[in-house]
Protein backbone atom coordinates (compact mmCIF):
# COMPACT_ATOMS: atom_id res chain seq x y z
CA UNK A 1 0.00 0.00 0.00
CA UNK A 2 3.07 2.61 0.48
CA UNK A 3 4.16 1.65 -3.18
CA UNK A 4 0.93 3.32 -4.45
CA UNK A 5 0.78 5.44 -1.53
CA UNK A 6 1.55 8.58 -4.38
CA UNK A 7 -1.79 7.38 -6.32
CA UNK A 8 -4.29 7.42 -3.76
CA UNK A 9 -6.42 10.46 -2.23
CA UNK A 10 -5.77 12.15 0.64
CA UNK A 11 -8.71 10.76 2.37
CA UNK A 12 -7.96 7.26 0.93
CA UNK A 13 -4.34 7.65 2.44
CA UNK A 14 -5.84 8.06 5.40
CA UNK A 15 -8.21 5.39 5.64
CA UNK A 16 -6.53 2.72 4.41
CA UNK A 17 -2.97 2.67 4.42
CA UNK A 18 -2.88 5.06 7.96
CA UNK A 19 -4.72 1.46 9.97
CA UNK A 20 -2.42 -1.01 8.27
CA UNK A 21 0.66 1.78 9.09
CA UNK A 22 -0.40 0.88 13.07
CA UNK A 23 -1.32 -2.32 12.45
CA UNK A 24 1.76 -3.77 10.48
CA UNK A 25 4.27 -2.28 13.83
CA UNK A 26 2.47 -4.17 16.44
CA UNK A 27 3.92 -7.36 14.31
CA UNK A 28 7.09 -5.98 14.02
CA UNK A 29 7.93 -5.59 17.58
CA UNK A 30 6.24 -8.52 18.88
CA UNK A 31 8.76 -10.15 16.39
CA UNK A 32 11.59 -8.27 17.73
CA UNK A 33 10.96 -9.38 21.19
CA UNK A 34 10.56 -13.02 20.44
CA UNK A 35 13.71 -13.14 18.45
CA UNK A 36 15.08 -11.15 21.80
CA UNK A 37 14.33 -13.69 23.92
CA UNK A 38 15.22 -16.67 21.42
CA UNK A 39 18.39 -15.63 21.15
CA UNK A 40 18.59 -15.37 25.20
CA UNK A 41 19.42 -18.49 26.41
CA UNK A 42 22.08 -19.19 24.02
CA UNK A 43 23.27 -15.21 25.37
CA UNK A 44 23.43 -16.86 28.91
CA UNK A 45 25.09 -20.11 28.19
CA UNK A 46 28.24 -17.89 26.72
CA UNK A 47 27.99 -16.40 29.64
CA UNK A 48 28.46 -19.41 31.38
CA UNK A 49 31.40 -19.98 29.97
CA UNK A 50 32.63 -16.79 30.21
CA UNK A 51 32.45 -17.35 34.13
CA UNK A 52 33.82 -20.54 34.35
CA UNK A 53 36.81 -19.18 33.54
CA UNK A 54 36.86 -16.52 36.38
CA UNK A 55 37.94 -16.73 39.97
CA UNK A 56 34.62 -15.79 41.33
CA UNK A 57 32.18 -18.16 42.21
CA UNK A 58 28.58 -15.42 42.74
CA UNK A 59 28.29 -15.06 39.09
CA UNK A 60 29.09 -18.66 37.78
CA UNK A 61 25.71 -19.63 40.35
CA UNK A 62 24.03 -17.01 39.25
CA UNK A 63 24.25 -17.95 35.36
CA UNK A 64 24.19 -21.14 35.61
CA UNK A 65 20.74 -20.94 37.45
CA UNK A 66 19.05 -18.80 35.06
CA UNK A 67 20.69 -20.53 32.01
CA UNK A 68 19.22 -24.12 33.64
CA UNK A 69 15.54 -22.86 33.82
CA UNK A 70 15.54 -19.59 31.54
CA UNK A 71 11.45 -20.31 30.86
CA UNK A 72 10.45 -18.52 34.34
CA UNK A 73 12.76 -15.98 33.44
CA UNK A 74 11.91 -15.23 30.16
CA UNK A 75 8.02 -15.04 30.62
CA UNK A 76 9.16 -12.27 33.65
CA UNK A 77 11.38 -10.56 31.53
CA UNK A 78 8.50 -10.47 28.75
CA UNK A 79 5.67 -9.38 30.98
CA UNK A 80 7.78 -6.38 32.15
CA UNK A 81 9.32 -5.35 28.79
CA UNK A 82 5.58 -5.48 27.94
CA UNK A 83 4.59 -2.96 30.49
CA UNK A 84 7.41 -0.29 30.45
CA UNK A 85 7.00 -0.62 26.20
CA UNK A 86 3.32 0.59 26.73
CA UNK A 87 4.10 3.04 29.85
CA UNK A 88 6.67 4.73 27.35
CA UNK A 89 4.30 4.85 24.85
CA UNK A 90 1.74 6.02 26.12
CA UNK A 91 3.41 9.30 28.10
CA UNK A 92 4.93 9.78 25.13
CA UNK A 93 1.67 9.62 22.70
CA UNK A 94 0.05 12.00 24.97
CA UNK A 95 2.85 14.74 25.02
CA UNK A 96 3.15 14.12 21.14
CA UNK A 97 -0.49 14.74 20.45
CA UNK A 98 -0.54 18.27 22.76
CA UNK A 99 1.65 19.46 20.56
CA UNK A 100 -0.15 18.25 17.36
CA UNK A 101 -3.03 20.06 18.80
CA UNK A 102 -0.98 22.93 19.02
CA UNK A 103 0.04 23.04 16.13
CA UNK A 104 -2.98 22.61 14.13
CA UNK A 105 -4.63 25.43 16.47
CA UNK A 106 -1.32 27.68 15.51
CA UNK A 107 -1.30 26.51 11.65
CA UNK A 108 -4.98 27.45 11.01
CA UNK A 109 -4.86 30.63 12.86
CA UNK A 110 -1.85 32.48 13.17
CA UNK A 111 -2.93 34.55 16.51
CA UNK A 112 -4.69 34.49 19.77
CA UNK A 113 -7.80 36.28 18.19
CA UNK A 114 -8.09 37.56 14.57
CA UNK A 115 -11.28 39.31 13.22
CA UNK A 116 -12.72 41.39 9.99
CA UNK A 117 -13.11 45.10 9.89
CA UNK A 118 -16.97 45.54 8.77
CA UNK A 119 -15.54 48.44 6.82
CA UNK A 120 -11.51 48.73 5.72
CA UNK A 121 -9.63 52.13 6.52
CA UNK A 122 -6.29 53.16 5.75
CA UNK A 123 -6.03 55.17 8.80
CA UNK A 124 -3.35 52.53 10.90
CA UNK A 125 -4.43 54.45 13.89
CA UNK A 126 -7.62 52.93 14.25
CA UNK A 127 -5.46 49.53 15.59
CA UNK A 128 -4.64 51.44 19.10
CA UNK A 129 -8.25 51.32 19.87
CA UNK A 130 -7.62 47.19 20.45
CA UNK A 131 -4.57 47.69 22.31
CA UNK A 132 -6.34 49.40 25.00
CA UNK A 133 -9.18 46.49 25.46
CA UNK A 134 -8.73 43.96 28.98
CA UNK A 135 -6.63 40.98 28.00
CA UNK A 136 -4.69 42.14 25.00
CA UNK A 137 -1.24 42.08 25.66
CA UNK A 138 -0.90 43.48 21.60
CA UNK A 139 -1.87 44.59 18.41
CA UNK A 140 -1.21 44.62 14.60
CA UNK A 141 -3.82 45.43 11.62
CA UNK A 142 -3.10 44.60 8.12
CA UNK A 143 -4.53 44.21 4.48
CA UNK A 144 -5.60 40.83 3.35
CA UNK A 145 -6.37 39.75 0.05
CA UNK A 146 -6.00 36.74 -2.79
CA UNK A 147 -4.27 37.17 -5.90
CA UNK A 148 -2.12 34.91 -8.38
CA UNK A 149 1.30 34.86 -8.74
CA UNK A 150 4.39 34.48 -10.95
CA UNK A 151 4.31 32.77 -15.03
CA UNK A 152 2.78 29.90 -13.44
CA UNK A 153 -0.29 31.88 -11.73
CA UNK A 154 0.13 30.46 -8.72
CA UNK A 155 -3.30 31.61 -6.22
CA UNK A 156 -1.77 33.82 -3.66
CA UNK A 157 -2.38 34.94 -0.34
CA UNK A 158 -1.29 38.44 0.23
CA UNK A 159 -0.71 39.95 3.97
CA UNK A 160 0.77 43.39 3.87
CA UNK A 161 1.06 43.90 7.72
CA UNK A 162 2.54 46.38 10.33
CA UNK A 163 5.62 45.17 10.07
CA UNK A 164 6.89 46.69 13.89
CA UNK A 165 3.92 45.10 15.58
CA UNK A 166 2.94 41.77 13.37
CA UNK A 167 6.07 39.63 14.72
CA UNK A 168 5.53 39.73 18.29
CA UNK A 169 1.54 39.48 17.77
CA UNK A 170 1.49 36.67 15.67
CA UNK A 171 1.82 32.44 16.10
CA UNK A 172 4.52 31.40 14.29
CA UNK A 173 4.86 27.95 13.61
CA UNK A 174 8.35 27.05 15.93
CA UNK A 175 10.73 29.63 17.55
CA UNK A 176 13.18 28.96 14.89
CA UNK A 177 10.55 30.02 12.49
CA UNK A 178 9.56 33.42 14.88
CA UNK A 179 13.03 34.41 15.01
CA UNK A 180 13.76 34.36 11.05
CA UNK A 181 10.50 36.09 10.35
CA UNK A 182 10.95 38.81 12.93
CA UNK A 183 14.57 39.56 11.60
CA UNK A 184 12.97 39.59 7.76
CA UNK A 185 10.22 42.12 9.09
CA UNK A 186 12.86 44.57 10.38
CA UNK A 187 14.62 44.06 6.67
CA UNK A 188 11.54 45.44 5.29
CA UNK A 189 11.40 48.51 7.78
CA UNK A 190 14.74 49.28 6.86
CA UNK A 191 13.92 48.80 3.23
CA UNK A 192 10.96 50.83 2.85
CA UNK A 193 12.61 54.06 1.26
CA UNK A 194 13.79 52.02 -0.97
CA UNK A 195 10.97 50.51 -2.66
CA UNK A 196 9.99 53.19 -4.06
CA UNK A 197 12.91 53.83 -5.75
CA UNK A 198 13.18 50.42 -7.13
CA UNK A 199 9.24 50.46 -7.70
CA UNK A 200 9.46 46.69 -5.83
CA UNK A 201 8.15 45.51 -2.39
CA UNK A 202 10.35 43.41 -0.19
CA UNK A 203 8.42 40.29 0.44
CA UNK A 204 8.57 37.21 2.54
CA UNK A 205 7.42 33.90 0.74
CA UNK A 206 6.65 30.77 2.08
CA UNK A 207 7.86 27.32 0.75
CA UNK A 208 5.19 26.48 -1.66
CA UNK A 209 5.36 29.51 -3.31
CA UNK A 210 9.30 29.17 -4.03
CA UNK A 211 8.85 25.74 -4.60
CA UNK A 212 5.83 26.63 -7.54
CA UNK A 213 7.03 29.71 -8.92
CA UNK A 214 11.09 28.00 -9.40
CA UNK A 215 12.28 31.45 -7.55
CA UNK A 216 15.01 31.93 -5.16
CA UNK A 217 16.04 34.32 -2.44
CA UNK A 218 16.71 37.90 -4.77
CA UNK A 219 14.35 36.81 -6.77
CA UNK A 220 11.34 39.29 -8.41
CA UNK A 221 8.18 38.40 -9.54
CA UNK A 222 4.46 39.70 -10.03
CA UNK A 223 1.32 39.15 -8.33
CA UNK A 224 -2.03 40.55 -9.56
CA UNK A 225 -4.58 41.16 -6.82
CA UNK A 226 -8.22 40.52 -7.10
CA UNK A 227 -9.85 43.54 -5.90
CA UNK A 228 -7.82 46.38 -6.54
CA UNK A 229 -6.95 48.53 -9.42
CA UNK A 230 -4.11 48.76 -11.10
CA UNK A 231 -3.92 44.99 -9.82
CA UNK A 232 -0.45 43.95 -10.82
CA UNK A 233 2.36 45.15 -8.87
CA UNK A 234 6.43 43.63 -8.65
CA UNK A 235 7.87 41.89 -5.24
CA UNK A 236 11.72 41.53 -4.28
CA UNK A 237 11.56 38.49 -2.05
CA UNK A 238 14.10 38.91 0.79
CA UNK A 239 13.57 35.75 2.92
CA UNK A 240 11.46 32.78 2.91
CA UNK A 241 10.02 30.75 6.32
CA UNK A 242 7.93 27.64 6.46
CA UNK A 243 4.58 28.83 7.24
CA UNK A 244 3.24 32.65 7.09
CA UNK A 245 1.64 33.15 10.07
CA UNK A 246 -2.16 33.49 9.41
CA UNK A 247 -2.27 32.05 6.21
CA UNK A 248 -4.48 28.87 5.65
CA UNK A 249 -3.88 26.87 2.50
CA UNK A 250 -6.35 24.40 3.67
CA UNK A 251 -9.07 26.87 3.55
CA UNK A 252 -8.92 26.79 -0.31
CA UNK A 253 -9.41 23.92 -2.88
CA UNK A 254 -6.11 24.49 -4.85
CA UNK A 255 -2.43 25.27 -3.82
CA UNK A 256 -1.95 28.47 -2.55
CA UNK A 257 1.21 30.21 -1.62
CA UNK A 258 1.71 33.00 0.84
CA UNK A 259 3.07 36.33 0.73
CA UNK A 260 4.04 38.36 3.80
CA UNK A 261 5.09 42.52 2.89
CA UNK A 262 4.95 45.73 5.06
CA UNK A 263 1.71 47.51 4.57
CA UNK A 264 3.49 51.05 4.54
CA UNK A 265 5.59 50.03 1.85
CA UNK A 266 2.38 48.22 -0.28
CA UNK A 267 0.70 51.55 0.27
CA UNK A 268 3.32 54.21 -0.92
CA UNK A 269 4.30 51.37 -4.12
CA UNK A 270 0.49 51.19 -4.70
CA UNK A 271 0.10 54.88 -5.36
CA UNK A 272 2.94 55.52 -6.77
CA UNK A 273 1.74 53.24 -9.53
CA UNK A 274 -1.67 54.46 -9.14
CA UNK A 275 -0.07 57.92 -9.92
CA UNK A 276 1.76 56.02 -13.14
CA UNK A 277 -1.45 54.25 -14.33
CA UNK A 278 -3.48 57.28 -16.75
CA UNK A 279 -6.66 54.78 -16.84
CA UNK A 280 -6.69 54.67 -12.67
CA UNK A 281 -8.78 57.03 -10.68
CA UNK A 282 -6.27 59.75 -8.86
CA UNK A 283 -8.93 60.44 -5.64
CA UNK A 284 -8.17 56.18 -5.16
CA UNK A 285 -7.24 55.66 -1.09
CA UNK A 286 -5.36 52.46 -1.49
CA UNK A 287 -5.96 49.38 -0.05
CA UNK A 288 -7.30 49.69 3.68
CA UNK A 289 -6.56 48.07 6.81
CA UNK A 290 -9.37 44.82 6.70
CA UNK A 291 -7.68 42.75 9.15
CA UNK A 292 -6.54 43.12 12.92
CA UNK A 293 -4.34 40.32 14.79
CA UNK A 294 -4.57 39.83 18.97
CA UNK A 295 -2.21 38.32 21.21
CA UNK A 296 -3.91 37.99 24.46
CA UNK A 297 -3.56 36.70 27.96
CA UNK A 298 -4.28 32.71 28.60
CA UNK A 299 -5.90 32.52 32.17
CA UNK A 300 -9.78 31.87 31.53
CA UNK A 301 -11.14 35.20 33.18
CA UNK A 302 -9.30 37.10 30.70
CA UNK A 303 -10.37 35.18 27.73
CA UNK A 304 -14.13 35.00 28.67
CA UNK A 305 -14.22 38.89 29.53
CA UNK A 306 -12.61 38.99 26.00
CA UNK A 307 -14.98 37.11 24.13
CA UNK A 308 -17.98 39.45 25.51
CA UNK A 309 -16.24 42.57 24.81
CA UNK A 310 -15.23 41.33 21.02
CA UNK A 311 -18.40 40.56 20.31
CA UNK A 312 -19.86 44.30 20.73
CA UNK A 313 -20.93 46.44 18.07
CA UNK A 314 -19.20 49.67 18.38
CA UNK A 315 -15.78 47.52 17.71
CA UNK A 316 -16.95 47.06 14.02
CA UNK A 317 -15.71 43.11 13.88
CA UNK A 318 -16.63 40.18 12.14
CA UNK A 319 -15.66 36.82 11.43
CA UNK A 320 -13.93 36.66 14.58
CA UNK A 321 -11.36 33.36 15.22
CA UNK A 322 -10.35 32.50 18.66
CA UNK A 323 -7.39 30.40 18.80
CA UNK A 324 -8.21 29.71 22.44
CA UNK A 325 -11.48 27.99 21.50
CA UNK A 326 -10.23 26.37 18.76
CA UNK A 327 -7.59 24.12 21.15
CA UNK A 328 -10.15 23.61 23.75
CA UNK A 329 -12.67 21.51 21.03
CA UNK A 330 -9.33 19.79 19.67
CA UNK A 331 -8.24 18.90 22.97
CA UNK A 332 -11.93 17.47 23.66
CA UNK A 333 -11.64 15.40 20.55
CA UNK A 334 -13.78 12.17 21.35
CA UNK A 335 -11.20 9.85 19.08
CA UNK A 336 -8.06 11.41 21.08
CA UNK A 337 -9.69 10.62 24.54
CA UNK A 338 -11.03 6.92 23.82
CA UNK A 339 -7.51 6.69 22.41
CA UNK A 340 -5.98 8.26 25.15
CA UNK A 341 -8.05 6.05 27.63
CA UNK A 342 -7.44 3.13 25.99
CA UNK A 343 -3.50 3.34 26.46
CA UNK A 344 -4.01 4.40 29.92
CA UNK A 345 -6.15 1.24 30.55
CA UNK A 346 -3.83 -1.37 28.63
CA UNK A 347 -0.83 0.33 30.35
CA UNK A 348 -1.95 -0.08 33.87
CA UNK A 349 -3.19 -3.75 33.17
CA UNK A 350 -0.17 -4.46 31.89
CA UNK A 351 2.21 -3.16 34.94
CA UNK A 352 0.07 -4.51 37.34
CA UNK A 353 -0.01 -7.98 35.95
CA UNK A 354 3.95 -7.76 35.13
CA UNK A 355 4.31 -6.75 38.87
CA UNK A 356 2.38 -9.21 40.48
CA UNK A 357 3.52 -11.94 38.36
CA UNK A 358 7.49 -11.22 39.09
CA UNK A 359 6.95 -10.78 42.76
CA UNK A 360 5.03 -13.80 43.02
CA UNK A 361 7.44 -15.25 40.89
CA UNK A 362 10.26 -14.03 42.78
CA UNK A 363 8.85 -15.05 46.32
CA UNK A 364 8.20 -18.73 45.03
CA UNK A 365 11.55 -18.89 43.55
CA UNK A 366 12.86 -17.66 47.04
CA UNK A 367 10.83 -19.76 49.63
CA UNK A 368 11.28 -22.90 47.25
CA UNK A 369 15.39 -22.44 47.29
CA UNK A 370 15.87 -21.63 51.06
CA UNK A 371 17.59 -25.01 51.60
CA UNK A 372 19.51 -24.70 48.81
CA UNK A 373 21.23 -21.39 50.06
CA UNK A 374 21.00 -22.91 53.57
CA UNK A 375 23.12 -25.34 52.15
CA UNK A 376 25.77 -22.86 50.83
CA UNK A 377 25.76 -21.30 54.17
CA UNK A 378 26.24 -24.65 55.37
CA UNK A 379 29.73 -25.34 53.03
CA UNK A 380 30.86 -21.82 54.11
CA UNK A 381 28.78 -18.67 51.87
CA UNK A 382 28.63 -15.61 53.68
CA UNK A 383 25.04 -14.08 53.87
CA UNK A 384 26.18 -11.32 51.54
CA UNK A 385 27.56 -13.48 48.85
CA UNK A 386 24.00 -15.80 49.50
CA UNK A 387 21.83 -12.23 49.04
CA UNK A 388 24.42 -11.27 46.18
CA UNK A 389 23.33 -14.50 44.26
CA UNK A 390 19.70 -14.00 44.72
CA UNK A 391 19.93 -10.44 43.89
CA UNK A 392 21.64 -10.74 41.16
CA UNK A 393 19.49 -13.65 39.73
CA UNK A 394 16.47 -11.36 40.14
CA UNK A 395 18.34 -8.88 38.44
CA UNK A 396 19.53 -10.35 35.32
CA UNK A 397 15.44 -10.61 34.53
CA UNK A 398 14.66 -7.57 35.65
CA UNK A 399 17.54 -5.79 34.18
CA UNK A 400 16.57 -7.80 30.65
CA UNK A 401 13.05 -6.61 30.92
CA UNK A 402 13.46 -3.11 31.50
CA UNK A 403 16.16 -3.16 28.02
CA UNK A 404 13.57 -4.83 26.43
CA UNK A 405 11.22 -2.48 27.12
CA UNK A 406 12.43 0.75 26.57
CA UNK A 407 13.74 -0.55 22.87
CA UNK A 408 10.46 -2.26 22.23
CA UNK A 409 9.25 1.63 23.44
CA UNK A 410 11.68 3.44 20.91
CA UNK A 411 10.41 1.53 18.09
CA UNK A 412 6.74 1.75 19.03
CA UNK A 413 7.38 5.88 19.05
CA UNK A 414 9.43 5.98 15.93
CA UNK A 415 7.22 3.26 13.48
CA UNK A 416 3.66 3.82 15.21
CA UNK A 417 3.53 7.70 16.84
CA UNK A 418 3.33 9.29 13.13
CA UNK A 419 0.60 7.05 12.29
CA UNK A 420 -1.36 7.43 15.47
CA UNK A 421 -1.36 11.67 16.08
CA UNK A 422 -4.54 12.24 13.97
CA UNK A 423 -6.70 15.47 14.27
CA UNK A 424 -10.61 15.36 13.16
CA UNK A 425 -12.32 18.26 15.00
CA UNK A 426 -13.16 21.21 12.86
CA UNK A 427 -16.10 22.56 11.93
CA UNK A 428 -14.34 24.63 9.33
CA UNK A 429 -12.43 22.15 7.35
CA UNK A 430 -14.41 19.82 4.67
CA UNK A 431 -13.80 15.76 5.20
CA UNK A 432 -10.51 16.27 2.30
CA UNK A 433 -9.09 19.17 3.80
CA UNK A 434 -9.32 17.35 7.44
CA UNK A 435 -7.34 14.31 5.58
CA UNK A 436 -4.84 16.95 4.10
CA UNK A 437 -4.19 18.86 7.08
CA UNK A 438 -2.89 14.99 8.75
CA UNK A 439 -0.36 15.19 5.87
CA UNK A 440 0.39 18.73 6.01
CA UNK A 441 1.96 19.52 9.46
CA UNK A 442 4.41 16.79 10.27
CA UNK A 443 4.15 14.69 13.72
CA UNK A 444 6.68 15.96 16.22
CA UNK A 445 7.46 13.54 19.13
CA UNK A 446 7.70 15.33 22.19
CA UNK A 447 9.56 13.52 25.82
CA UNK A 448 7.88 14.74 28.56
CA UNK A 449 9.90 15.34 32.24
CA UNK A 450 7.23 12.48 33.07
CA UNK A 451 8.95 9.82 30.96
CA UNK A 452 12.26 10.05 33.23
CA UNK A 453 9.96 10.19 36.35
CA UNK A 454 8.55 6.93 34.66
CA UNK A 455 11.50 4.94 34.36
CA UNK A 456 13.18 5.80 37.76
CA UNK A 457 9.51 4.63 39.48
CA UNK A 458 9.66 1.68 37.53
CA UNK A 459 13.49 0.69 38.94
CA UNK A 460 12.97 1.56 42.52
CA UNK A 461 9.73 -0.38 42.47
CA UNK A 462 12.28 -3.43 41.01
CA UNK A 463 14.27 -2.71 43.37
CA UNK A 464 12.45 -2.64 46.49
CA UNK A 465 10.66 -6.06 45.08
CA UNK A 466 14.49 -7.40 44.74
CA UNK A 467 15.13 -6.30 48.71
CA UNK A 468 12.02 -7.87 50.02
CA UNK A 469 13.19 -11.10 48.27
CA UNK A 470 16.54 -11.15 49.72
CA UNK A 471 15.37 -10.70 52.57
CA UNK A 472 13.52 -13.84 52.79
CA UNK A 473 16.53 -15.76 51.59
CA UNK A 474 18.83 -14.69 54.16
CA UNK A 475 15.86 -14.68 57.09
CA UNK A 476 16.02 -18.31 57.96
CA UNK A 477 18.93 -19.97 60.39
CA UNK A 478 20.91 -22.49 58.57
CA UNK A 479 19.88 -25.43 61.32
CA UNK A 480 16.16 -24.57 60.68
CA UNK A 481 16.01 -24.53 57.22
CA UNK A 482 18.44 -28.16 57.14
CA UNK A 483 15.98 -29.44 59.47
CA UNK A 484 18.84 -30.52 61.77
CA UNK A 485 16.83 -30.32 65.23
CA UNK A 486 14.64 -33.14 63.88
CA UNK A 487 17.30 -35.45 62.95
Amino acid sequence: MTSVDTLLQADARTLVVAPLSVIAPFFLVLTCLLLSLRFFPLLLRGAVRLAERGRGAVGLLVLAYVARAPHRSLRMAMLLSLATAFTLFTLIYNATEQQHIQDVANYQTGADFSAQFTASTTNTQVIEQYSKLPGVLSTSGGYVDRGYGGRADLAMDIRAVDASSFGPTAVWSSPQTQTTGQALLAQQIAQRHLALSSDQIPAIVDQTTLQTLLLKVGSTFTITVNNTFPQTMRYLIIGVVDHIPTVNPLNHTVTTGGVLVDYQTYLAVFKQDLTHNQFASQTAAGPGLNQVWLRTKSDAVSLAKLRETLNQPALHLANIVDRYLLLATLQSDPLYLILLGALIIETLTALLLAFAISIVGSWVDARSRIVNFAALRALGATLRQISLIFFCEQALVYVTGLLLGVGMGALLVAVVLPQLTFTTINANLTSQQIFALQSVLETRVVLPPSLLLALLILAATCGQALMAMVRIVVRPVISQALRLNND
